[in-house]
């Protein structure tokens, strides 16, 4: 995992723990807390998939509304396939910027409004 959340440095991680097929990770920062799910399928070929789902929200929230957070996560499923973009650049919106940067900063905080309390995943 990384060291952060959100600019928000991990003041406190738990060691990965099997739970079923899946490993979980606790994660906590000064204002955020969550979790990280996942499972690990080794490639025939060498290498290996993680699939991979993020419950987190505000920390005062985590205690009522963490088992919302992880059961959405653990619900939402992508059945989309990943293919390769044609050309290095990565695909571009018509102002020219990267198509994933320009998602990211239609979500970012500053464009949801501070003041919502909502969980992110």
């Amino acid at each position: 995992m990384a060291a952060g959340f959100r600019g928000d440095p991990f003041t406190q991680v738990t060691p990965p723990t099997a739970f079923g097929d899946l490993y979980v990770q606790e994660f906590e920062s000064a204002q955020w807390r969550g979790v990280a799910l996942y499972r690990v399928y080794p490639m025939p070929m060498g290498g290996y998939v993680l699939l991979m789902r993020i419950a987190s929200g505000p920390r005062q929230l985590w205690p009522n509304y963490g088992a919302v957070a992880i059961n959405v996560a653990t619900s939402t499923h992508c059945r989309a396939q990943l293919t390769p973009s044609s050309g290095s650049g990565g695909s571009r919106d018509r102002r020219g910027r990267n198509r994933e940067n320009a998602a990211r900063d239609r979500l970012s905080p500053r464009r949801r409004g501070r003041g919502r309390a909502g969980f992110s995943l």
